[in-house]
């Protein structure tokens, strides 16, 4: 008898009958769940997992209920019992893999036992992917690995060159749904491909739009170019104030944020601070700085060097400064030679009396004499009488 594996079911087991006679059936035995053992594929006996006790049915034939514990085993398995009063019982029970077990015993309306391939070497998509490609569904078989064919039986074998095609020796395609040596009538998608030979032929005309960009050079004569409509170029320039440059006037001289905006270029090169309001046309204007220009450069009062070399002025340009006066009836010269006379030459002082003289260089006479008193408090020395 075949058995669901990993699945709980009640067996009929017997007939006990009577161990003196061979003959009497045992209908009263009390048959518990150690009294029934099980062995799963030759494996020691071992009583049933399931805790239940066995009922009688009739004719000392008895339910055995087993549970998925004791069919977790797909094989053989052997279930006995000896009961005292009563002659030994065997079964032997077949247990099949769930699925076996179901592709024979579960009801089929039609009839049939389930023969459906569920994995193709244990790949389950494998077989999904051949039933698509087999009921039409649409497998489209990509990354298939397809052999070559080198013999096809009842067919003249192709070469590649025993039909039309482009670029072939001799006379190849020339001719696509028309008459004559031309290609008439092809619609072809979107194409991206490099042409790395010449067309050496003329290309008649193109009807329709190119709507790329042609990169490259086109070195013959483009005729039939209808150049850009003057209305639209207009009104891209109005876009952008370009035709305030030159024909249209702005809005207001004393502002023309309006159509030089802040932070622009050109509003950098107006104003100093991004802020095209600052611009003053009196003020900022290229005609108003000329303006000032020509007055500071052109009608101020300049004053003539003769003697440019090395940009030195001429001696008596330098006499000039050097003998000027200064607010000590003193010109330059003299009141820099004093100086000079003060921290470097000789000075006498008469201890008795103070009296101080400054002597020419060399000690050759005198230059200059003070006095220098002291009364205790304070030190005087009195305003130098030069010589």
């Amino acid at each position: 008898m075949d058995l669901r594996a990993n699945t709980a079911v009640d067996v009929l087991i017997g007939p006990h009958v009577d161990s003196t006679d061979g003959n009497t059936t045992e209908e009263g035995l009390t048959i518990e769940d150690e009294h029934v053992l099980l062995s799963k594929n030759g494996q020691a006996l071992t009583a049933k997992n399931d805790a239940n006790n066995a009922a009688h049915d009739d004719e000392g034939y008895y339910n055995c209920p087993l549970n998925t514990t004791d069919t977790n085993t797909e094989g053989n398995l052997v279930l006995i019992t000896h009961i005292t009063g009563a002659l030994p019982v065997r079964h032997e029970f077949n247990i099949l893999s769930e699925a076996a077990w179901d592709s024979l015993y579960v009801a089929k309306d039609d009839g049939y036992m389930d023969v459906n391939i569920k994995a193709i070497s244990e790949d389950t998509t494998a077989a999904d992917n051949s039933e698509a490609f087999f009921d039409g569904t649409g497998y489209a078989g990509t990354n298939n690995v397809i052999p070559t064919v080198t013999t096809l039986t009842g067919h003249t074998a192709q070469t590649g060159d025993s039909y039309a095609r482009i670029g072939a020796a001799g006379a190849g395609l020339t001719e696509a749904g028309g008459d004559g040596d031309h290609l008439t009538a092809i619609d072809l998608p979107n194409q991206t491909m490099d042409i790395t030979g010449n067309l050496s032929g003329s290309v008649g005309s193109v009807t329709g739009n190119v709507g790329g960009d042609v990169v490259g050079n086109v070195d013959g004569t483009v005729t039939g170019q209808t150049p850009a409509d003057a209305g639209d170029v207009a009104d891209a320039l109005t876009a952008i104030n370009l035709d305030h440059l030159m024909k249209t006037a702005v809005a207001n001289n004393a502002d023309m944020t309006a159509e030089v905006t802040d932070g622009s270029v050109l509003s950098n090169i107006m104003t100093k601070g991004s802020d095209t309001s600052d611009f003053t046309v009196a003020d900022d204007s290229l005609e108003a700085i000329r303006d000032r220009g020509d007055a500071e450069w052109i009608t101020a009062t300049s004053v003539t060097v003769s003697d440019k070399t090395g940009f030195a002025l001429s001696a008596a340009g330098i006499d000039a400064i050097w003998n000027d006066a200064s607010a000590l009836t003193l010109d330059f010269g003299t009141l820099l030679e004093r100086v000079y006379q003060l921290i470097q030459n000789k000075i006498n002082i008469t201890d008795a009396d103070g009296s101080s003289d400054l002597r020419i260089i060399g000690d050759g006479g005198s230059l200059a004499t003070w006095t220098i008193s002291d009364d205790d408090t304070t030190t005087t020395r009195t305003e130098a009488s030069w010589a």
